[in-house]
């Protein structure tokens, strides 16, 4: 039977999704504007300085989340304004969170602390569905003077946690 054939000419795009948050009901705080700026001007500076790490495109929130190639694993780089710092996650989500977990330290956690930082925080997490493996320094990322060498921080370490994590990850 005979059936018209459909081209799609025009879908949604990013802009559309952040008009429709936009006009959520909960409003957008100056801080969370700032989060935005700053996540737009860290996917720009890696960017810029050919990260093969591919950030998100920034939403007005405390974190941005990168795809680390599996479901149910993934890095967060965060930004805490009370306690003055940055920090990136790497989580691992889901009803076999716990399993994985152990595995994953079983395989990675010795040479972790001389590849990525002497200064992982590996984290079971009990009582919840995830755990996690997180660095974290003292910065404000309110200010902006110092947006540089957060970047440049993040960039480092975004690939260092890539570089190490991802092929033990694929192999779980």
């Amino acid at each position: 039977m005979p059936a018209p054939m459909l081209n799609i000419v025009s879908k949604p795009n990013d802009w559309t999704k952040q008009v429709k948050r936009s006009t959520s009901t909960q409003p957008t705080t100056k801080t969370k504007f700032l989060q935005q700026e700053y996540w737009q001007g860290l996917k720009d500076f890696m960017e810029s300085e050919k990260s093969f790490v591919k950030m998100q495109n920034p939403l007005p929130q405390s974190w941005t989340n990168i795809a680390i190639g599996r479901s149910n694993f993934y890095l967060s780089a965060n930004v805490n304004s009370r306690d003055k710092s940055i920090s990136i996650w790497l989580n691992i989500m889901g009803e076999e969170a716990k399993k994985n977990y152990e595995k994953f330290y079983e395989t990675a956690y010795d040479n972790s602390l001389t590849e990525v930082s002497k200064d992982l925080g590996w984290a079971k997490m009990e009582g919840y569905k995830m755990s996690g493996v997180t660095l974290r320094t003292l910065r404000d990322f309110t200010d902006r003077n110092d947006w540089n060498n957060q970047f440049r921080w993040f960039k480092d370490n975004l690939e260092r946690f890539t570089k190490y994590f991802k092929p033990k990850i694929a192999k779980l």
